[in-house]
């Protein structure tokens, strides 16, 4: 139960969108009606889905779709592409499926609902999806529509209790419904669209109008649709319950670093490698991440402009065996950042470094420069400062490199990292040396001063 602004108990129809419930206050409030909304493509069929599918699933609340779009045989197929079945709630009478014609008439929207009034009695039914309205809007006009759907749906939905979603089909680049449902039925507007004003692949973006007696932050929120699992919402990441031990560090393991880290990073902190391209930034992440993996932690290695074969022969170029630190615990793999949207990035390394847990000692991301340039400024910070909160979040120190000279070009993402690493090259009596300065870091002292970079026994080491 949640309370709205009047101090009445509400009680929630939890979705089981993964994302959604949590910034709704637990999902739509039970007996109301929902305008989904939006543009072909945004995913309005398989948040719905979910909605009925999980429904079902988890709280044994029975549903009914009814669908003007597609067939029963082909629905089902394509949500099975997201580990949901309907055949077998269908067998189990959690779930009804109601396939309407595409074309109907004004003589057929009556029986249609008549129809869907006795099958959500007979089932007991709690919870209902029309896809879509469209259909009924364009043969009886609005204000015939609007009476046909307010006498049908929301004497259902108030009498019976039955949470109704109501999906209304925008066209491609159209983001006004102009049906005026959401004025006069709807308790809850939901709008979701799609962003191809960006370089890389295309946003999706959700924005919750309304919902009565709900709080919302006014902010679009972004979302993907994940193989395997379906809609999901991108939620804001917060510091909440965070506690930083000093005390806790991980080592790099790089010879004379430690030192200058007065131990190492602090775990939940976040590190910052930056110099310009051939400073030796890779050479650095990837012998952290090497020497990490050897003593038995999970290290995750995202690669964002190289592939995963040179920079196993860069290990092999550093006296590592590819295959034994795999074995070991370290797992790299590469991202190309033009096919991946912000917010699918974040799942993508949530699902790897947390949930999987490839990276619960350690997650290093190399080659920050490539998503810089698909980003741009404003939304690259915004980028990293949410995947900074993730990790932090769950106690994990991650590492970041990025190629730009510091002293020229000057800093980037600096006040939002925990510790800074500058480096730099040299060439002095026509031989290249590369330096490495702790420029920040939090909770620790620094000497802010220039240490050489050399191999010394086929090891990376700062003197």
């Amino acid at each position: 139960m949640n309370t709205d602004s009047l101090g009445s108990e509400v009680e929630r129809c939890p979705t089981g969108v993964p994302g959604f419930d949590e910034v709704t206050e637990g999902g739509f409030i039970r007996g109301s009606i929902v305008l989904l909304a939006g543009n072909p493509g945004t995913g309005k069929s398989t948040f719905s889905a979910r909605f009925i599918h999980d429904g079902a699933l988890k709280w044994r609340e029975p549903g009914v779709y009814v669908s003007f779009a597609e067939p029963r045989k082909r629905f089902y197929e394509f949500m099975r592409q997201y580990n949901m079945d309907f055949e077998s709630l269908e067998k189990n009478n959690l779930v009804s499926f109601i396939q309407i014609p595409t074309t109907i008439s004004k003589d057929a929207i009556a029986s249609i609902t008549n129809e869907v009034f006795k099958t959500v009695l007979k089932l007991k039914a709690k919870r209902l999806v029309i896809d879509s309205i469209t259909p009924i809007m364009q043969v009886l006009g609005p204000v015939e529509a609007r009476a046909t759907l307010h006498n049908a749906i929301y004497n259902l939905a108030t009498s019976f209790n039955v949470t109704t979603i109501l999906i209304a089909d925008l066209p491609i680049g159209e983001t006004k419904i102009g049906y005026s449902v959401e004025e006069f039925i709807a308790d809850t507007v939901i709008i979701l669209r799609l962003d191809y004003s960006k370089p890389g692949a295309y946003r999706r973006y959700m924005n919750i109008v309304k919902m009565r007696g709900t709080s919302l932050a006014e902010i679009s929120l972004e979302y993907s649709i994940v193989p395997g699992v379906g809609f999901i919402v991108h939620t804001p990441l917060s510091l909440s319950k965070v506690y930083m031990d000093k005390a806790s560090r991980i080592k790099t393991f790089v010879e004379g670093l430690d030192e200058l880290l007065n131990g190492g990073v602090v775990k939940g902190t976040s590190t910052l490698i930056i110099g310009p391209s051939g400073s030796g930034k890779t050479l650095l992440t990837l012998s952290i991440a090497a020497e990490n993996a050897l003593r038995g932690r999970r290290v995750l290695y995202i690669s964002l402009d190289e592939p995963v074969s040179q920079l196993n022969e860069t290990l092999v170029l550093l006296g590592y065996n590819p295959f034994k630190l795999h074995a070991s615990g370290l797992r790299i793999i590469y991202v190309d950042p033009y096919t991946v949207t912000p917010g699918r990035l974040r799942y993508l390394l949530r699902e790897l470094a947390i949930e999987s847990g490839l990276g619960k000692d350690l997650v290093i991301i190399d080659g920050l420069s490539s998503l810089y340039r698909v980003l741009g400024d404003v939304e690259f910070e915004r980028v990293i400062e949410e995947l900074i909160l993730l990790f932090k979040n769950e106690n994990i120190p991650v590492i970041m490199s990025i190629a730009r000279d510091y002293f020229r070009d000057g800093g980037l993402l600096d006040t939002i990292v925990d510790n800074v690493i500058v480096l730099r090259i040299n060439l002095k009596n026509d031989v290249i040396v590369r330096e490495l300065m702790v420029l920040k870091s939090r909770m620790n002292l620094t000497d802010n001063k220039w240490h050489k970079m050399v191999f010394k026994n086929g090891k990376l080491q700062i003197i």
